[in-house]
């Protein structure tokens, strides 16, 4: 586990641009590995930390409820 966060299930847009449907909304709470990369990098988000408190795609099999 990298980070614990929000996951938004019926979220269909994330910045106005929709959401594929193996791709789930989450907004990042609290980083558990600064460096980790995330998975679907953009231009202004590269690792886990820089989406805290903020929104972002995160692909639906790595996201676990706890």
């Amino acid at each position: 586990m990298v980070a614990n966060g929000k996951g938004f299930e019926g979220a269909t847009t994330l910045h106005n641009m929709p959401l594929l449907p193996d791709v789930v909304k989450v907004m990042v709470d609290k980083v558990q590995v600064v460096d980790a990369r995330v998975p679907l990098p953009i231009d202004e988000v590269t690792t886990v930390v820089e989406p805290v408190q903020s929104f972002i795609a995160w692909p639906r099999h790595l996201v676990r409820v706890i």
